[in-house]
């Protein structure tokens, strides 16, 4: 699989809008570990919350496996629909999925909404992080852009780490539902994206020599892969 990339280069943009693509990137990682760090702290709460409509337990185990399946699911389609519509617009669609279903607990008790929320959840998270590694792909070059899979892999690992305690706190606080209130996060990340990408069109096909294999992006995911 390829993801498709062109001959626009960081270096052509101002600084400032360099490092903001950069922290653009770095966000991606870390908010799909959230998908399943930040709720972690929650579940027994939630189980004994919905104990009185099903078996609390068995959703609190399914509010936790089902991102795990979407996040697969999500990022075996992720390459041809960033090749159909661009990754720009897979970033704005993904980061609304993310707040979208990722708050949803916040406002409803059904289950079946709230299993489904985190199942579309853990599908935007897969789409934004593959999206983010197509704009890595295709404006960091060389050794920049080794450094920045590795840089984006570290921050992805060091946030999934911090998350468990802060989400604890904050459900302490709040109850359940605080934890679902994490999510907010996409809202000022999605205006940062909408700020700093520059329009690019969608489906345009490009040079072979500028095509890079999505396997050579892929150490970027491995810590959230040993999390999940």
């Amino acid at each position: 699989m390829s993801i498709n990339t062109n001959n626009e280069a960081v270096g052509e943009l101002p600084v400032t809008r360099q490092r903001l693509i950069i922290l653009l990137i770095f966000c991606a990682s870390p908010m799909a570990a959230l998908v399943i760090t930040a709720v972690t702290p929650a579940l027994p709460a939630l189980a004994a919350h919905l104990s009185h409509m099903a078996d609390g337990a068995f959703v609190a185990q399914m509010v936790m496996t089902l991102p795990d399946a979407s996040l697969v699911i999500g990022g075996l389609s992720a390459g041809f629909i960033i090749e159909r519509f661009g990754d720009r617009a897979i970033i704005y669609i993904a980061l609304l999925l993310y707040a979208a279903a990722g708050t949803l607990p916040l406002a409803t008790d059904n289950i079946a909404l709230i299993l489904t929320s985190r199942f579309f959840l853990g599908f935007g998270a897969a789409l934004f992080l593959a999206a983010s590694l197509s704009v890595l792909a295709r404006y960091f070059h060389g050794e920049q852009r080794k450094r920045l899979v590795g840089y984006k892999g570290g921050i992805a690992a060091l946030v999934g780490f911090a998350s468990f305690p802060a989400a604890g706190a904050l459900v302490a606080e709040t109850g359940w539902r605080g934890a679902f209130a994490i999510y907010t996060v996409a809202v000022p990340v999605l205006l940062l994206a909408i700020y700093v990408l520059p329009k690019q069109s969608a489906g345009v096909h490009q040079e072979e020599n500028a095509k890079v294999s999505i396997v050579q992006l892929m150490p970027a995911t491995a810590p959230l892969l040993l999390m999940l």
